[in-house]
């Protein structure tokens, strides 16, 4: 899949706060991200972002053609099946990637989550290569890695990252959870940036010798 990271990020470089969620974007900025979505095949979530902002996941403001595929990364089953995102059948299929380990460890939360309509991918290890083929083989072609930090960092050290979107907020958090470094543009990249209301929106495109 071709692979979009996006942060939204504070003007003093948090992409967060621990155990909150941080709104710090505008609305003409989540207005353009909601129609991102509807292009998009599928959208990943890590696990400390299902249990930290609780995200629906679902695209608004905008018409959607097919169902959107989400994508919760949560390798040791640590998500409860009362997260919002299930009581949103309608936006699209759930799937959670977990390892085999954490599978057989957990057996009856993953039964509670089935129940609540999530379907599962299970993994030797966590490999972000692994991962994406198993995408691919779901058809996924265009996928957005929303948060948090800690799994866009593993995609950027996975180096399967093709274009970085760093939403630039000029609100100030003084303190939180740093952006994945990836978010931070090398100095030759060339930048891309749009203004939507009073956030920024600077892109740019990965290049790698594959």
């Amino acid at each position: 899949p071709y692979v979009i990271a996006k942060a939204a990020v504070s003007e003093d470089g948090f992409a967060g706060v621990p155990g909150a969620r941080a709104f710090l974007t505008g609305d003409e900025a989540n207005r353009y991200f909601h129609r991102q979505r509807a292009e998009l095949d599928a959208i990943v979530v890590g696990a400390g972002t299902m249990l930290t902002d609780d995200p629906q996941l679902t695209v608004r403001h905008v018409r959607r053609d097919r169902p959107l595929l989400r994508v919760i990364v949560d390798w040791r089953v640590r998500v409860p099946a009362s997260a919002r995102r299930f009581s949103t059948r309608h936006g699209g299929p759930v799937i959670m990637a977990v390892t085999r380990e954490a599978a057989a460890a957990r057996r009856p939360a993953l039964a509670a989550l089935e129940a609540a309509g999530a379907t599962f991918e299970l993994f030797d290890t966590t490999d972000i290569q692994a991962l994406l083929a198993r995408l691919a083989e779901r058809e996924v072609t265009l996928l957005l890695v929303e948060g948090g930090p800690s799994l866009q960092q593993a995609f950027f050290d996975a180096g399967v990252v093709d274009r970085v979107q760093r939403v630039e907020s000029p609100k100030r958090l003084k303190e939180g959870i740093p952006a994945a470094a990836g978010f931070t543009p090398p100095e030759d990249a060339v930048t891309h940036v749009t203004t939507l209301g009073a956030d920024r929106l600077v892109e740019w495109d990965v290049y790698r010798t594959d």
